[in-house]
């Protein structure tokens, strides 16, 4: 924007040069002056405007033609300073006129400003307001489709992507909404590519996806939703690799995961399998435990010896190569046992952050034991 304070000092400057130094000033600077009974003339010198300029051209034009030896020249001074001013006013006018619209940036609307705040929000808590209305339809639909995502999630219940389409229906609404609202650079791009990252870690077998799910649930700090999954986790590894141990332990694993899919409490199912699984594994490969050995399933049933066998062979061979991974895996079982049996009891003592901490490094630990060495061979 134009200030026109500097252009006004500008020509206050310019006006104070041409007061003291015009062509006039200078025929009027020095008079020769004789007096009438003096013979010697002698040279009488009459002060300029120069010093006094920015005074003057404060003050009234009254008192300038009183007090100003050169009233007319700074009069049409002020005046062509006046016309000097409207000439820039109507200029500045002219140039926000020229200006393009385009250039100017946009405004948002309030309710697009209300959705992206729900968006920041729903980022880092995955929480919906279920107060929050928006009367545009695109805004109303996402907000419902999130609201469904988190009641999942927060549930655990993540098989139901797997049989839902809500995923991709949501990412195509979003897709909509960047495209006719130029929501681009907002949370909506990050929640965007988390759902792409769900979506894509439907396809990758069962501890895998949760996997991501346990990183997810505690980079937002839901720590009894974390250590859930990742008690589930555990037990899905040493699954997936029992099951590649021989075709009559892959066909009586997948024998009971069918008997448990068809039961009406199949969740605790699960539950009681993956406890099983780990509480074999422990009692198995964790020299320093003195319990009683368990069964890999959780009934007793065929195939338990079979697979007790297979598991014992890797580890002879673990430990002739004097590496110690069952040793860490039977470790990072009895740590989440341990950070479980604290949180669900009441008046934990623990702090909340180191709780997270130590979550956080189990998840590390099984993410480079499970996937980048698989030692299991899931």
């Amino acid at each position: 924007m134009v200030d026109f304070k500097q252009q006004l000092e500008a020509l206050q400057n310019a006006l104070t040069d041409n007061i003291g130094t015009g062509k006039d000033s200078e025929q009027e600077s020095t008079k020769e002056i004789t007096p009438q009974n003096s013979t010697t003339p002698s040279i009488v010198t009459i002060d300029t405007p120069k010093e006094s300029s920015f005074e003057i051209i404060e003050k009234p034009i009254e008192t300038i033609e009183k007090l100003s030896p050169y009233p007319d020249t700074v009069i049409q001074e002020i005046e062509h300073l006046k016309e000097r001013i409207g000439e820039l006013e109507t200029k500045f006018n002219l140039q926000q006129e020229s200006i393009v619209p385009n250039s100017i940036e946009k405004e948002i609307p309030i309710e697009s400003e209300l959705f992206i705040q729900m968006l920041d929000i729903y980022l880092y808590s995955i929480i919906i307001n279920p107060k929050l209305k928006f009367t545009n339809e695109l805004y109303h639909q996402y907000k419902e489709n999130l609201t469904t995502i988190s009641q999942n999630i927060l549930a655990n219940s993540f098989r139901f992507f797997e049989k839902d389409s809500i995923l991709t229906e949501t990412i195509q609404l979003g897709k909509e909404i960047q495209k006719s609202y130029e929501l681009k650079e907002t949370s909506l791009t990050e929640i965007q590519k988390i759902l792409q990252e769900m979506q894509e870690s439907l396809s990758k077998p069962s501890y895998q996806k949760n996997l991501y799910f346990a990183q997810f649930l505690n980079e937002r700090g839901l720590i009894l939703n974390t250590v859930a999954m990742v008690n589930e986790i555990l037990g899905e590894y040493i699954i997936a690799s029992a099951q590649n141990l021989s075709v009559h332990a892959q066909e009586r694993i997948q024998f009971h995961l069918n008997r448990i899919n068809s039961s009406q409490t199949s969740r605790r199912a699960y539950y009681h399998f993956y406890k099983s699984v780990t509480n074999f594994f422990y009692t198995q490969f964790n020299t320093q435990t003195s319990e009683l050995e368990t069964t890999f399933f959780p009934y007793k049933d065929t195939g338990n010896d079979e697979i007790e066998i297979h598991f014992r062979r890797m580890f002879q061979s673990n430990k002739r190569k004097k590496s110690n991974l069952f040793s860490l895996y039977t470790e990072m079982i009895y740590r989440i046992r341990v950070i479980r049996n604290d949180l669900v009891h009441g008046n934990n003592q623990r702090h909340y952050h180191n709780i997270s901490y130590e979550v956080e490094d189990v998840l590390i630990d099984f993410e480079y034991l499970a996937i980048q060495k698989n030692f299991l061979g899931a």
